[in-house]
């Protein structure tokens, strides 16, 4: 039987992979300290990357969560945290990744899930040129060991209307 969490996670990344192309201008919703303290860890896990720590630092802010899920539009990854951000930091420069319209909407008192808009800025691989990227992000955070983890994450760049 599935975990609550876990069906949280399959919702939250449906939602992402479908497609879902609405925006993030949600109605302004006063942030408890608990929700704060959610966007502080995504901050200082987009940070960690921007800075090419290998991962340690990544690792430490997000929690070593055995399999971590990480949906974007080349597909499905599953691996650790540590595997995730090493292979980010290896790969790509970041220079900044600023995040707007966050939004925690609570699934259970252990589950949380984030979603807001991001402006990736960097290159990756072979790349020379910057480049910036709007994208939305959704997250689902789970309290294990009294401490908070990120356990799935969809990303899914802004779709460029012609």
């Amino acid at each position: 039987m599935l975990r609550r969490w876990q069906v949280v996670v399959i919702f939250a990344l449906a939602v992402v992979v479908s497609g879902a192309t609405g925006t993030a201008q949600n109605a302004p919703q006063r942030l408890s300290s608990a929700d704060s303290a959610i966007i502080a860890r995504e901050l200082a896990a987009w940070d960690a990357l921007q800075k090419n720590d290998s991962g340690a630092a990544f690792t430490r802010v997000v929690g070593n969560t055995a399999t971590w899920v990480l949906v974007t539009p080349s597909g499905i990854t599953r691996q650790s945290a540590a595997e995730i951000g090493r292979s980010i930091t290896v790969n790509c420069d970041r220079r900044r990744n600023p995040i707007d319209s966050a939004r925690v909407d609570h699934i259970t008192s252990d589950v949380v899930m984030l979603s807001y808009k991001v402006n990736v800025e960097g290159r990756c691989g072979s790349d020379t040129a910057w480049t910036s990227t709007p994208a939305y992000s959704l997250t689902v955070w789970a309290r294990k060991e009294g401490r908070w983890q990120l356990v799935a994450q969809g990303y899914a760049p802004q779709r460029q209307d012609r």
